[in-house]
């Protein structure tokens, strides 16, 4: 298995896979200036349907 083809399951809560974020023009709050956020990667959470019931979802 890869890194980028990560999964783990979570109890019987759901599972965590890595999400990519492209690189992307951001803005400094206090200065206003215009910077470049690098790539990251990022974890993901998605509940399972037994924990989507339980929570009234």
């Amino acid at each position: 298995m890869s890194k980028s083809d990560f999964a783990r399951q979570v109890s019987k809560g759901g599972g965590i896979t890595i999400a990519h974020r492209a690189a992307r023009m951001g803005r400094n709050p206090k200065t206003g200036e215009a910077i470049q956020i690098k790539v990251s990667k990022t974890l993901r959470f998605k509940p399972s349907a037994q924990l989507k019931k339980a929570a009234g979802a």
